[in-house]
């Protein structure tokens, strides 16, 4: 993630040491199944910072000039890779509501991925990466 701006972040499930995406670019995308077919869920918006932003609802997909037509698939553990920013949502975006961060559960329910999240979260803060607010500086990608 760039340095600059602090913004909520909550840690990847299963983070990397790097996330490439090529400057000016991002991607659409949802979660492929094990079995390779299209995940009807969640639909995330990667941006140039290696963060996943949730597109809450199809009236977000449009105002950010998308339609249903421009979603593609990756592998759901390429998405559990990427750490999860605020949720695109008109009404934070204007000042009606504050930001929300809506990151998908890691692993199953006996061990959904809270605690690495958790401990994710943890490391982060000993690193001075983050602050208690669940906010974290951005650091710098390659193009």
């Amino acid at each position: 993630v760039p340095d600059g701006t602090a913004e909520p972040l909550e840690p990847a499930c299963a983070p990397t040491d790097a996330t490439v995406v090529r400057p000016g670019s991002g991607a659409l995308v949802r979660a492929l199944h094990a079995s390779g077919a299209a995940h009807a869920g969640t639909t995330y918006l990667v941006a140039e910072n290696g963060v996943k932003y949730r597109v809450s609802d199809k009236s977000s997909l449009a105002a950010l000039g998308y339609g249903p037509a421009d979603i593609g698939s990756v592998p759901a553990p390429l998405l559990a890779a990427l750490p999860t920013g605020a949720d695109l949502d008109p009404a934070a975006a204007s000042g009606a509501g504050r930001p929300k961060v809506t990151a998908p559960a890691c692993g199953g329910a006996a061990g959904d991925g809270t605690e690495q999240r958790k401990a994710n979260s943890a490391n982060t803060d000993k690193r001075g990466k983050a602050d208690s607010a669940g906010t974290a500086p951005r650091s710098g990608t390659a193009g």
